[in-house]
C-alpha cells in the first residue's frame, strides 16, 4: 500500500474519533490535551526504539574508547589486530601495503630531493620575503614546496598569550603536574658547566627562576621538550598558526630559547628534524640567519631580525636556522616548532 493512502487512511480514522468524541459532548480543550499525551508516548516510544537499534554502535564507540584510554585495553586491542592480520595473511597478502610509505598519495607533496629546481629558487634570494594577512594555501605553494623562507609579520594572536607570555608565565606552566617531572631530549644552558645534575625541566626552570630574581645575572638555555604529555599540555597556550597549511602535520616535538639580560656574540644552530619549521618571537628581539645546505653554492646566507610577534617558517633540509638573542637588559623568549608533508 503507497505511503500517501496509508496517511489518507489515518487521517480519516482520527477525523472519525475527534467527531464521534464531540458528539459525546467532549471538549476541544480536552481532545487537544489528550491528543498531546498520546504524541508524547510516540515519541518516547521512538526515542526508545533509536536507542535500542543503535546500542551496537553505543557499545562499540565505548569499547574504543576504553581501549584508548586504558593501556592494558590498549595493548590487548593491538595484539588481537596483530594477530587477525597473521591470521589474514593465509588468504591476502598485506604486506605489499606494509612496505609502502603512503597508502595514498598526498596531492600536495613535493619531493625534497629535487636539488635544481630547489637551488633556481633560492638563487636569486638576497634577504628573507616577509608578509602579513597571508593564506595557507599561498604559503603552501609559494613557500613550502618551493623551499623559500618567509618572516609572517602578524603570526602571533591574542590566543597564543602572547602579551602575557613572560619569563614568569613561562616557569608557572612548567610548575604543572604534567610538566614537573618530564625529562627534556636535549637541553643546554650557561648557568652550569654540565647539565648532568638537571635530570627534569623542572630542575632547569628552578635554577633560571632563581636567577631570574637577581636582575644583574646573565643567562641563556634552551632545550626540546618531546614527551608527548608535555608537548599536549603546551598546546592549551598556543594553536595550529594560521599559515600552516591542513597538508602539514605538525610533529610532537618543540624547543623553547631563553635568555635573561643576555646577548649572544655568536649564532646558536638550531635543528628541530622537521621538513617544515618555524621560529615563534615571543619575547624581545633576535638576530636570525638561514644557512642553506644543499644549495651551499648557488644560494645566499638569508639575514634578518625578528620582533616580538613575527614568525620565519623554512624547509629543511634546505636551511638551517641559527639565532642570536639581542637586548642586554631584556628577556628574550621564542620557540620553535615543526611538521611534516608527506
Amino acid at each position: 500500500m503507497a505511503k500517501s493512502s496509508e496517511k489518507q487512511i489515518i487521517l480519516n480514522n482520527l477525523t472519525k474519533l475527534v467527531e464521534h468524541a464531540l458528539d459525546n459532548n467532549i471538549t476541544k480543550e480536552k481532545i487537544a490535551l489528550l491528543a498531546q499525551q498520546v504524541h508524547e508516548e510516540f515519541k518516547k516510544k521512538n526515542q526508545r526504539s533509536f536507542l535500542q537499534k543503535n546500542k551496537c554502535l553505543t557499545l562499540l564507540i565505548a569499547l574504543v574508547g576504553i581501549c584508548v584510554t586504558w593501556d592494558f585495553a590498549n595493548k590487548l586491542l593491538f595484539l588481537s589486530i596483530r594477530f587477525g592480520l597473521l591470521k589474514l595473511l593465509n588468504f591476502y597478502d598485506w604486506t605489499l601495503f606494509y612496505n609502502q610509505s603512503c597508502i595514498l598519495e598526498n596531492p600536495f607533496y613535493i619531493n625534497p630531493n629535487d636539488d635544481n629546481s630547489t637551488c633556481n629558487g633560492c638563487a636569486h634570494l638576497k634577504s628573507i620575503l616577509s608578509a602579513e594577512n597571508v593564506s595557507a594555501r599561498d604559503i603552501l605553494k609559494s613557500h613550502i614546496q618551493k623551499s623559500i623562507p618567509i618572516i609572517v609579520k602578524d603570526a602571533v594572536h591574542d590566543d597564543w598569550s602572547a602579551k602575557k607570555f613572560n619569563m614568569s608565565f613561562l616557569f608557572e606552566i612548567f610548575e604543572e603536574r604534567e610538566m614537573k617531572s618530564s625529562e627534556p631530549c636535549y637541553m643546554h644552558t650557561n648557568k652550569v658547566e654540565s647539565t648532568e645534575k638537571l635530570v627534569t625541566i623542572s630542575d632547569l626552570v628552578s635554577l633560571l627562576s632563581q636567577s631570574a630574581e637577581h636582575s644583574e645575572d646573565s643567562w641563556y638555555a634552551f632545550w626540546e621538550n618531546c614527551n608527548k604529555n608535555v608537548v599536549r599540555s603546551l598546546r592549551k597556550y598556543y594553536k595550529r598558526p594560521y599559515f600552516v597549511h591542513q597538508s602539514v602535520e605538525i610533529a610532537f616535538v618543540n624547543w623553547i630559547m631563553v635568555s635573561h639580560n643576555y646577548e649572544a656574540d655568536h649564532y646558536i644552530k638550531t635543528d628541530i628534524g622537521t621538513t617544515v619549521t618555524w621560529y615563534v618571537q615571543l619575547k624581545g628581539t633576535s638576530e636570525i640567519v638561514l644557512q642553506p645546505s644543499r644549495c651551499n653554492q648557488t644560494c645566499n646566507d638569508l639575514h634578518a631580525l625578528l620582533h616580538e610577534g613575527e614568525t620565519v617558517l623554512w624547509m629543511q633540509p634546505d636551511w638551517y636556522l641559527a639565532y642570536r638573542p639581542l637586548g642586554a637588559l631584556n628577556d628574550n623568549i621564542s620557540m620553535m616548532f615543526g611538521g611534516f608533508v608527506e
